[in-house]
């Protein structure tokens, strides 16, 4: 496939073919079709779901508890899932994350149940300067770009 023609760019933004944006790690086959990148923490390659709907990054309390030399902060925050189903929200912490020899200090809320483990926001997506777009193609099949 091509690349697909954008107009009104900026330089930081690059709009990339299917082929292109797979071999950026950025993958939606691994989490049931949604969009997904592995980042390591730690050491410690996990699937890290994209979400442009989520202000925040979420982190199992399984995953954080693997974690040595982080101070688990107060957090006043509630977070309700898409299904207005509330989490347990613990604290939260700031980790270094490399994504693709980019790191890059984030904040995660910790919460006690979640699934997939890690949820990548938008504050994730862009510190690392993901970009998801949606394109509908002609037969209904959304192809996806970042």
């Amino acid at each position: 496939m091509g690349t697909i023609e954008e107009k009104n760019t900026e330089e930081n933004v690059r709009i990339l073919s299917i082929d292109e944006w797979k071999a950026e790690n950025i993958s939606y086959d691994r989490m049931q079709g949604r969009p997904s990148v592995k980042l390591m923490i730690q050491g410690n390659v996990e699937d890290c779901l994209l979400d442009t709907g989520a202000r925040v990054n979420v982190i199992h309390r399984k995953i954080f508890e693997k974690l040595t030399n982080v101070k688990l902060e107060k957090a006043d925050i509630k977070l309700n899932c898409a299904n207005s189903s509330q989490l347990d929200c613990m604290g939260k912490i700031s980790v270094d994350v490399e994504i693709k020899e980019k790191r890059k200090n984030i904040t995660f809320i910790v919460v006690n149940d979640v699934k997939p483990d890690i949820i990548g926001g938008i504050e994730l997506q862009m510190a690392f300067g993901i970009e998801l777009h949606w394109k509908k193609k002609e037969n209904g099949v959304n192809e996806q770009f970042y």
